[in-house]
């Protein structure tokens, strides 16, 4: 079930010879489809739908649109800023571990320099992540350390782009009007479908901007909040900030937040993420930067 909605994550650590903890990003969704609930619209009025989600379709960037057909790039982690948003004060058993915390985790940020991250977004919005090595490690705790951290990571950036895709690879409305029901509630428009055994409810500005979107499942219920920087060329969604409730016998069992951060760059006519932060309670931020493009264009 969790495939359908979105791709699950796990807090990975690496244990330093010292016992010291360096967790690895939890990044908990991609594509989220919230069971339905009452909204209701005491001043709603009738409109035009199919002028709304075309009107909406036309404000997006879309890089299908601008003729990218997939595209390749090398991801950088910064692991100092890891290092620096963590709280290891709860897996440090000594003062002398305290003492050396410091070193031995800048160290090791300076020897995971030599891992980079590989991207590829297929023409069919497939994500693949895979990493290289500037030169091998030996040790064989360290080795252990890195592949923990570089399979923790590779998840970590394949479920940013694939809830990024979903705004700038494909329109985030479908193609089919008659799927969506549109309410004008004066302020905003809210637009809902069905999606198999899910409910969707976004509501969006009168100038085409999705500002939230509600998902209930029988399972959970989540909310995304979005924003977007307006370009020549169309809305470039900046910010995706998640939180799902997961529900056992009607009653909340396990509640997940996080937030994309992303920066944009021109890369030969595209506009492609430069810089991605990630966000998750109770784990140390995260850092992407994006390089080394190539691209394949549509024929």
């Amino acid at each position: 079930m969790f495939d359908k909605l979105f791709t699950p994550y796990r807090i990975n650590s690496m244990t330093l010879p010292n016992r010291l903890v360096l967790p690895a990003m939890v990044l908990l969704f991609c594509c989220l489809f919230f069971p339905k609930s009452g909204f209701a619209f005491s001043h709603s009025k009738p409109i035009d739908k199919h002028y709304v989600l075309t009107e909406a379709r036309k404000k997006y960037y879309n890089l299908r649109n601008h003729g990218l057909k997939d595209f390749r790039a090398q991801a950088d982690v910064n692991w100092q800023l890891m290092i620096d948003s963590m709280n290891i004060s709860d897996s440090i058993n000594t003062p002398l571990e305290k003492a050396v915390a410091p070193y031995a985790l800048s160290k090791l940020a300076k020897e995971y320099k030599a891992i980079h991250f590989d991207v590829l977004l297929d023409s069919e919005n497939n994500v693949s992540v895979t990493h290289h090595l500037d030169h091998p490690f030996t040790d064989t705790s360290t080795i252990r350390q890195v592949n923990r951290t570089t399979k923790a990571t590779e998840k970590n950036i394949s479920s940013f782009f694939s809830a990024w895709s979903q705004y700038l690879f494909d329109s985030p409305f479908l193609i089919t009007d008659s799927t969506y029901d549109v309410i004008d509630s004066a302020d905003d428009y809210w637009i809902s479908h069905q999606a198999d055994d899910a409910y969707i409810r976004m509501r969006m500005s009168k100038d085409f901007i999705i500002r939230e979107k509600f998902i209930f499942y029988p399972t959970y219920h989540a909310h995304i909040v979005t924003d977007f920087q307006l370009s020549s060329e169309g809305l470039l969604l900046t910010t995706f900030d998640a939180t799902a409730d997961i529900l056992s016998n009607g009653s909340i069992s396990n509640h997940a937040h996080l937030t994309y951060k992303c920066d944009y760059s021109n890369v030969d006519g595209f506009q492609l993420p430069h810089t991605v932060t990630a966000r998750t309670d109770n784990a140390p931020s995260v850092e992407w930067t994006f390089s080394n493009y190539s691209l394949k264009r549509i024929d």
